[in-house]
């Protein structure tokens, strides 16, 4: 069994997100779900590695939940303007931390991977170029078509039909994935890109208003199938 101690996870970031302001039935509390994501982030990396993607207007329900992490890896989006904006910002402003950076990118919806699968998928996310999709028990489904499929055996690699859950946990070279979103999202890019935004995250509000709502599962991975695998159970 993989275990944090004998893992080498440097360079291994997290990156939550979801919508943390959400109530989820009469016996659950906002912020609820962020906190358990946050819990089992913190069990794989230092919490210096661990960044979450919230909303502003949710201060209220997350702002006690991440108090104790570094303020600066707090991602606190201006807007909802779907996942993919603040998933961006957070991949850029790692990047500019530390270039070599490989992202476990958890949505704080529905079931967590174990953590054997994401140290498999950040193995893998090391020697390939590849966005590796970790398997959860169930959740909504995105057809994304085509995906590469990695079983028990990393030499028992086949192609067939595949969909994408939607939340689904995805791990990657934050390099790559920013050219993923290049190819699908140019234009965010350019904009949340610029030094001045990735440097000074205050800058996010003149921007956020003019961005397209974009989902990071359909709208960026969805068009990119020959950059994905998914992790067989």
């Amino acid at each position: 069994m993989w275990g944090h101690c004998e893992y080498d996870t440097r360079n291994v970031w997290f990156v939550t997100w979801g919508d943390e302001g959400q109530h989820r039935g009469p016996r659950s509390r906002p912020g609820e779900r962020l906190a358990g994501a946050l819990s089992f982030a913190r069990r794989i990396v230092p919490k210096q590695r661990v960044l979450p993607v919230v909303l502003e207007q949710n201060q209220p329900w997350w702002e006690r939940v991440v108090r104790d992490l570094p303020p600066e890896n707090v991602m606190a989006q201006p807007l909802n303007r779907g996942s993919a904006p603040g998933i961006l910002a957070a991949a850029l402003r790692i990047m500019a931390r530390d270039p070599d950076a490989i992202l476990v990118l958890m949505s704080t919806e529905g079931q967590r991977p174990e953590r054997q699968q994401v140290f498999r998928g950040i193995d893998l996310a090391r020697r390939e170029s590849s966005v590796v999709v970790l398997p959860k028990a169930a959740a909504a489904r995105a057809a994304i078509g085509c995906a590469q499929v990695l079983e028990i055996e990393p030499t028992q690699i086949a192609w067939e039909e595949s969909t994408l859950e939607a939340g689904t946990t995805t791990v990657a070279r934050a390099s790559l994935l920013v050219e993923v979103f290049r190819s699908s999202c140019p234009e965010m890019v350019e904009e949340l890109g610029k030094p001045e935004v990735v440097q000074t995250p205050s800058t996010m509000d003149l921007i956020f208003p003019f961005l397209p709502d974009t989902d990071f599962m359909t709208h960026v991975l969805g068009p990119a199938p020959d950059h994905l695998r998914v992790l067989g159970r």
